[in-house]
């Protein structure tokens, strides 16, 4: 309470003799509320504007959204090829998707069991990845890549794709191909 006759007393002595000190707090309230009446103003004024703007609006979005789900696939794809050079089986594995279709028609734990063979049995593995290409097609995606593998005394290049899919807040491999 002591607030309230503090605030009584300096506009009671404003009025008497410090019409400066009165004047001071009196501009201030008086721009809060000028805006306040422009706010008015402007919420209807854009709500007019919004009707020509969504379809400006609409597009603008969508290329940031692609731009950042193309960072997260590359991101993605990237995690993978580390995960295999460092023979991390989890990370490695873990990159694709439970609904991964693994090639010549193998059942997907007898193509875990030969992955993981052919990986920890190497004593050194490099993958590198170069001219990478991502499209973003909503939850799903492809990459195109140049893959150069080294383990022990071989070496290979190649062209490869993978298509990811978006399960959850992750992209995994879903398909895999060498070559074209």
């Amino acid at each position: 309470k002591p607030q309230p006759q503090a605030a009584a007393k300096p506009a009671a002595g404003a009025q008497a003799s410090g019409q400066v000190t009165a004047a001071a707090p009196a501009a201030a309230p008086a721009p809060a509320a000028k805006p306040a009446p422009a706010a008015a103003p402007a919420a209807t004024t854009p709500a007019a504007a919004p009707a020509a703007t969504p379809a400006p609006a609409a597009p603008a979005p969508a290329p940031a959204a692609a731009s950042g789900a193309e960072k997260e696939v590359e991101a993605a794809v990237r995690g993978w090829a580390k995960a295999w050079s460092d023979k991390d089986m989890g990370g490695y594995l873990g990159s694709y998707g439970q609904n991964f279709d693994p090639p010549g028609k193998q059942a997907r734990k007898a193509w875990e069991e030969d992955r993981r063979a052919r990986i920890v049995g190497k004593s050194k593995i490099s993958v590198k990845l170069s001219n990478l290409s991502i499209s973003v097609q909503g939850n799903k995606a492809t990459a195109r890549f140049k893959q150069d593998y080294s383990a022990d005394s071989l070496n290979i290049s190649s062209r490869k794709t993978l298509d990811l899919a978006k399960v959850g807040d992750r992209w995994v491999i879903v398909k895999e191909s060498t070559g074209g």
